[in-house]
């Protein structure tokens, strides 16, 4: 999986946080995206995975514009791990982990992504009585269910506590 960008720009209001950018991520590749705050890596993040439009340019995947395909078909190519918590998620942890699948249309095994992020013991919780750690190791549980080529993933160590941020590495090596 190919994903490009070509003269591709980005504006907040009256400001442009990325203009012009041709960028081409190979299968295999790792970039990191440094800034300070407010200057725009959620933004890109959100625009590369499709669920926001660019103010120029275009983004591609495979050489097909991103635009183009249908939402089920993105979300089983690029995953987004966002910076924040939405909210507003009432189920279970299980309930949310298994979402990660519903591009797929099928029901997954859940039980080794919940032991790799040791979230066994919480499976049956509420996702919203979690702390901001277990949280966090849910959302990287459910983008593990999905199973993306590309993975898109905005400051995934936060509330981590240390020894989970091993996991993730090597979790992005498997």
């Amino acid at each position: 999986m190919r994903l490009t960008t070509q003269q591709l720009t980005l504006h907040t209001g009256t400001r442009t946080l990325v203009e012009s950018l041709d960028l081409a991520l190979e299968p295999g590749e790792v970039l990191g995206i440094l800034g300070a705050n407010g200057a725009g890596k959620s933004t890109l993040l959100t625009v590369l995975a499709g669920l926001a439009a660019p103010a120029q340019g275009r983004v591609t995947l495979d050489g097909q514009p991103l635009d183009a395909l249908p939402p089920l078909t993105r979300a089983q190519h690029i995953g987004l791990l966002p910076q924040g918590d939405e909210g507003g998620f009432f189920g279970s942890v299980t309930d949310f982990v298994a979402l990660g699948h519903f591009p797929f249309g099928t029901a997954p095994d859940l039980v080794p992504h919940l032991a790799t992020w040791e979230l066994t013991d919480l499976a049956h919780r509420p996702l919203d009585t979690l702390s901001g750690g277990e949280r966090q190791r849910a959302r990287l549980a459910q983008l593990a269910v999905q199973a993306p080529r590309i993975a898109l993933l905005d400051e995934p160590l936060t509330h981590l506590d240390p020894p989970h941020p091993a996991g993730l590495r090597a979790g992005a090596r498997g």
